[in-house]
């Protein structure tokens, strides 16, 4: 998922096995506003771009 702005909520979904390639993401990605997530799974991707300290990168 890229979000670009605004707010953004996902409740009960599942986020696997997303690649970049050559590109922002893998997974998820924002640039600019907040995404919050409620009894989601955020797993098995392979992104390009992400925050050291998350379980995974």
């Amino acid at each position: 998922m890229f979000q670009h702005a605004g707010t953004t909520q996902m409740t009960g979904d599942t986020v696997t096995g997303d690649t970049a390639n050559g590109g922002q993401g893998g997974g998820i990605f924002t640039d600019g506003g907040s995404i919050t997530l409620s009894a989601t799974t955020v797993a098995g991707n392979n992104p390009n771009q992400c925050v050291p300290a998350l379980a995974g990168c």
